[in-house]
């Protein structure tokens, strides 16, 4: 318990360390990135129900200031971090959801959807918009672009220069999160049968979690067995450290060479808990069907937990379930011969630790974020990249 504690304080010490110690060299004139014209940047409240996690820490807007920039900052009773933090370093503050009326030159930064009430949008909006798979809703979404003259910088498509490599992700405490929530649905199954786990809340931090399931695998009294799919991903690696700090002795590990025969598999849906990892570009066979399902004897896992949820898109290799689930009822029973089965499909699993999940991923991505509007920054072409491929999609799918 000691050993979890200290590497988590150290890695929240470090990540709080480096943005304050870029704040204070840019406050010195010496962490200039290059002369450019001031952005104004606005950092949305996020409109998605239980999201507390935020794309930019207050240390952080202190060296966008520093740089010569604006930042405005919409008030928020559920961001990790406190208004008091964003107003003590010079952020101007605005009231919730008040972004509609930011000046057109605003770029809007947050992390989750917009609200779906097809108004214009005349921003530049930089978000994770799920726009561009051939989600639901896209035509509409990017209908609402054209309407609005605005721009879109989807956060799933910023890539380090000259690679499809993400610049940032949430992808390893996508993982940790989603293990640990399948983690806590097994034992409510065995610890309170046929009733179903609902309003979870956001842990803290990890260490009040790693707590919590402990002592519910000692209650049980048993370890779940677990089977991953696209172990060594972003995700995967989080799914192995919570395996990993709960000393979790029977954890399959498949990767593609496990895979590449095609499914389904029911031989992957043996031990208790299934979690799929993977992040799929194009359509591939399913990894298990309704008919498997429900089927006798041909599976055992009570609990699937799908962190690629990609539900609404045609590359989904978990056929089963037709709907996301959320915190508030994080669980959709599915039918399944001889046994209760339960999938989670949570669309925003970090969220379940909000600090760590805000701390890792503004790390990664702030060096991009004081690129932006730059032409000569070698960074600057994540931008345009991801401008070209806004452009092309917002064609594709409105001609369609």
């Amino acid at each position: 318990w000691g050993n979890h504690f200290t590497s988590r304080d150290m890695l929240s010490a470090r990540l709080a360390f480096s943005s304050a110690a870029c704040a204070l060299a840019a406050a010195r004139g010496t962490a200039a990135v290059g002369s450019t014209r001031s952005i104004h940047w606005w950092l949305r409240d996020e409109h998605k129900k239980f999201e507390r996690r935020a794309p930019l820490t207050p240390a952080q807007t202190a060296v966008l200031i520093a740089d010569g920039h604006k930042v405005t900052v919409e008030r928020s009773k559920t961001r990790i971090f406190a208004d008091a933090e964003y107003e003590a370093v010079g952020c101007e503050m605005a009231e919730t959801h008040s972004w509609p009326s930011a000046p057109k030159s605003a770029v809007v930064f947050a992390l989750k959807e917009l609200p779906d009430d097809g108004t214009p949008l005349k921003h530049t909006h930089v978000y994770f918009a799920h726009c561009f798979k051939g989600q639901s809703g896209a035509k509409r979404l990017l209908e609402r672009f054209r309407a609005g003259g605005g721009k879109l910088f989807d956060l799933e498509f910023l890539h380090t220069p000259g690679t499809d490599v993400r610049v940032a992700a949430f992808g390893h405490m996508t993982g940790y999160a989603g293990a640990a929530m399948a983690v806590l649905v097994w034992a409510q199954q065995r610890l309170r049968p046929g009733v179903p786990l609902l309003n979870v809340k956001p842990y803290e931090n990890e260490s009040a979690l790693i707590g919590d399931l402990q002592s519910a695998i000692r209650t049980v009294g048993r370890q779940p067995s677990i089977h991953v799919i696209g172990a060594s991903g972003r995700c995967g690696s989080g799914v192995q450290r919570l395996c990993t700090e709960l000393e979790l002795k029977d954890v399959a590990l498949w990767d593609r060479q496990h895979t590449q025969r095609g499914g389904p598999f029911p031989e992957a849906f043996q031990r208790d808990i299934f979690l799929n990892t993977i992040y799929l570009t194009t359509p591939i066979p399913p990894f298990i069907t309704k008919e498997i399902l429900r089927t006798p004897g041909a599976t055992k896992t009570s609990v699937i937990v799908d962190i690629s949820c990609d539900v609404t898109s045609k590359h989904n290799p978990l056929p089963i379930y037709d709907a996301i689930t959320d915190f508030a009822a994080p669980t959709v029973r599915i039918p399944a011969a001889g046994r209760d089965l339960d999938l989670v499909a949570i669309d925003h699993l970090p969220a379940f630790l909000p600090r760590e999940s805000s701390q890792r991923y503004a790390h990664d991505l702030f060096p991009y974020i004081r690129a932006f509007g730059i032409p000569k920054h070698a960074l600057s072409t994540t931008w345009t990249r991801a401008e070209e491929l806004f452009v092309s999609k917002k064609k594709e799918v409105l001609s369609s």
